[in-house]
């Protein structure tokens, strides 16, 4: 959460207010499974302990736990709502309400986190925290939004005005207002190894086709803020904006309209809105195979770059996986004025 977002609001109470409207409750089969692979890869047993750091309600650590029964799953949030939820959904997992008590270091084989560290206040702080709770020789995976050059969503910050953020943050105009900053993967790398984590691999996501997925399956009203020449920083960006919003403004329609009015019919709404879905209805039963077969389309394609290309840094989305050092950069100190005095 942005410092300027609400000053009267706690991160927990800001986060508390979200996570009771259910946001980031449900995640794609896909993306579930990306995220499984991946932890399932880092695990030196099948009874192994993880740690879902920011777990919010619970998601990931639950469809671990479904995936891997054997596995010792826990997670931790800030969120007493979060936590509530989280615990409601899945009795099998350990929740922990972070502030309650500390959690114990070194307990920990795997410890992850998706889409956490650029909503948190003091960055340091919880990459220390983390590490400190990751047994040595154990493992960390980071999954966040990327500030890399390359992909679709950094194209997009470029061609707006002050569309990345000059004070340090390196926020993109289009992050959420929950994000305080956007890391490039080598500062974030930086910065874990001065914790004793040194850097076993990085994947990327939302390169190119994945980010043009991405935008078409946004409803038309954040696709026109997003891709709105009026934010253009000169004419040369505007007409690139224009020709996109061009492109990606019927395929998102053709996505998102069919199966949101078939859904909604019934719904509570204004009589206008309620009359418009029902004269729409025809048409969207009529097109809506043709949206099926669309979005199945895109998301085959998005699923193929992530399977050819993850290793191409040219992403707005990272997975940097780290190796926990047996002797901790302090002990490496300790060591070498130990042996100045032999």
């Amino acid at each position: 959460m942005r410092q300027n977002s609400s000053r009267e609001q706690t991160p927990q109470s800001f986060y508390d207010q979200r996570h009771a409207r259910g946001w980031m409750d449900y995640w794609s089969n896909e993306k579930l499974d990306r995220v499984l692979s991946l932890i399932e890869a880092s695990l030196p047993s099948r009874d192994a302990r993880v740690l879902e750091y920011g777990c919010g309600t619970g998601t990931f650590a639950m469809a671990l736990k479904q995936r891997f029964p054997n596995l010792d799953v826990h997670g931790c949030d800030i969120s007493p709502k979060g936590i509530e939820k989280a615990r409601a959904r899945c009795a099998e997992v350990n929740y922990h309400l972070l502030g309650d008590r500390a959690l114990p270091s070194a307990s920990y084989d795997v410890v992850y986190t998706h889409h956490v560290l650029e909503h948190v206040q003091d960055l340091e702080a919880t990459v220390a925290d983390i590490a400190r709770l990751v047994k040595p020789d154990g493992t960390v995976l980071h999954i966040l939004p990327c500030g890399n050059a390359g992909s679709v969503e950094h194209r997009l910050a470029s061609l707006a005005r002050n569309g990345i953020s000059k004070d340090g943050s390196g926020l993109f105009f289009l992050d959420d207002i929950s994000h305080v900053r956007r890391l490039t993967s080598a500062e974030l790398q930086s910065l874990c190894e001065k914790y004793g984590l040194s850097l076993e691999h990085a994947f990327f996501a939302n390169q190119i086709w994945s980010g043009f997925e991405y935008l078409t399956a946004q409803l038309y009203w954040g696709l026109f803020n997003w891709l709105n020449p009026k934010r253009a920083k000169n004419t040369r960006a505007a007409i690139e904006l224009f020709i996109l919003l061009m492109v990606c403004m019927p395929i998102s329609l053709l996505r998102v309209m069919p199966p949101h009015i078939i859904r909604s019919i019934g719904d509570k709404r204004p009589f206008w809105k309620r009359m418009a879905f029902y004269l729409l209805l025809p048409f969207a039963a009529v097109v809506y195979p043709l949206s099926r077969l669309l979005n199945w389309t895109l998301i085959r394609i998005r699923e193929w770059e992530w399977k050819e290309k993850k290793n191409r840094p040219n992403g707005g989305e990272m997975y940097l996986a780290f190796r926990k050092s047996k002797v901790t950069p302090l002990q490496n100190v300790e060591l070498e004025l130990q042996s100045t005095h032999v």
